[in-house]
């Protein structure tokens, strides 16, 4: 069961103490949980921590811009980010989806920060540390928790000042591309293994539509999201997905298009890009790729870093580079 907590107490700066007994279960802000300690029962946790385990893309990368590596005992490798160096002298623990139970025990952190996909590992992980959640809210506003986030992270090294610039700076840039794109519409598309598909607005690159102003032209997602997993659609059911993809798009002909290859983002071997799997002459027929509004996005940033400020960078790059910002 989730329980709710005054999110401004989490936000405070570094010097924060709170009580292990105000955490019942996981604690969700917007954007945020904190996971308690199993062990922790009848003491406080003093969220001003010096041994900190970034399994997390986006902490990472806020670290390194901060210049506060040198706190990390442990991290996820940023390898497949391609823009993130590495911090050098500590144990790196591969990727996002499996618990590094017992490099974290070597390490012996006094917090472990997590991405969501790591949040299934929850019971294991609070037995060595506290831990918290970080991940953005595409449903409630990424770019709200992007900056809550930042904040909250900023408070455990002193660097507050740093973070309120940076939002700054990146809500300017969200504005001025919100002026600018206000009502045009557009299609997100996304590569799966061999499919490519519209992704609804408040999923998955919710920027685009919500802080950046499009009009997705693909309707809000009602009821739960489909359940992952299952037996995988085989070849011609694939095919059949990807041509009502193209006969969808035709129709609703929005007036940009962007592009995420998840597949590239996660290194898995590509069966095609969008072009070959919806077929070249049907994709060179729509109206924003005549036109030259149809654009890729930095995969990378949009699947795994998200809600990190070189991440952020990217992306709203991405887009200030389609509207010719």
């Amino acid at each position: 069961m989730k329980n709710t907590i005054d999110r401004r107490r989490l936000l405070a700066a570094g010097g924060l103490t709170l009580s292990a007994a105000a955490f019942a279960g996981v604690v969700t802000g917007s954007a945020l949980g904190l996971i308690p300690d199993a062990h922790a029962a009848g003491r406080p946790l003093t969220v001003s921590p010096k041994r900190i385990a970034a399994l997390d893309y986006a902490v990472l990368d806020m670290f390194t811009v901060w210049g506060e590596t040198d706190r990390l005992v442990a991290a996820a490798d940023p390898a497949p980010l391609g823009y993130l160096k590495a911090p050098e002298g500590i144990p790196l623990t591969g990727g996002l989806k499996t618990a590094p139970v017992a490099e974290l025990q070597a390490a012996k952190p006094d917090l472990i920060v997590i991405t969501g996909r790591l949040q299934r590992s929850e019971a294991e992980l609070k037995a060595i540390a506290p831990v918290v959640l970080i991940t953005p809210d595409q449903a409630g506003g990424a770019l709200e928790s992007y900056a809550e986030n930042m904040r909250l992270a900023a408070g455990w090294v002193g660097k507050q000042r740093e973070a309120d610039a940076e939002i700054r700076r990146i809500e300017a840039r969200v504005k001025a591309i919100h002026e600018k794109a206000a009502g045009a519409t557009v299609a997100v598309l996304m590569v799966n293994e061999g499919r490519v598909g519209m992704l609804p607005p408040g999923g998955r690159c919710s920027l685009i539509s919500r802080e950046f102003g499009f009009t997705n032209v693909v309707a809000p997602r009602t009821g739960a999201a489909p359940k992952k997993g299952g037996p995988k659609p085989d070849a011609a059911a694939i095919k059949a997905g990807n041509e009502k993809t193209l006969t969808d798009l035709k129709a609703l002909n929005p007036k940009y298009v962007f592009i995420l290859n998840k597949d590239r983002a996660v290194g898995r071997p590509e069966v095609g890009d969008h072009r070959a799997l919806l077929g070249a002459e049907g994709w060179d027929s729509l109206e924003a790729v005549r036109e030259g509004r149809a654009f890729g996005l930095t995969d990378v940033a949009w699947y795994l870093g998200e809600g990190g400020p070189t991440g952020m960078d990217l992306m709203v790059k991405d887009v200030e580079r389609a509207l010719g910002i």
